[in-house]
């Protein structure tokens, strides 16, 4: 779940695996995975996409929050670990 600023209006978002979505009531983006691929398929989920911001609205802050949250049923993992967070054409540092 990544929260967006009230000021989008609409999205372009596109995602190589599973399905996602911008949620307009709450001004959130969800992207489901679904079954995570095999090591067979050879596919690194990733997702991109454009915002729209209302007219005349000025350009928000940073997002600063993004919750990530994992559902593996039937499944124990010890030491699961994310390898890394790529973002890319973010304005600041």
């Amino acid at each position: 779940i990544i929260p967006l600023p009230k000021s989008v209006v609409s999205s372009d978002l596109k995602a190589n695996y599973g399905k996602i979505e911008f949620i307009d009531s709450s001004k959130e983006i969800v992207w489901t995975i679904g079954k995570y691929p095999s090591a067979k398929e050879k596919i690194t989920p990733n997702a991109s996409g454009k915002l729209k911001l209302a007219n005349n609205s000025k350009i928000p802050d940073p997002i600063s929050t993004v919750l990530i949250k994992f559902k593996i049923p039937s499944k124990t993992y010890s030491g699961l670990k994310v390898e890394k967070v790529l973002l890319s054409r973010e304005k600041y540092k």
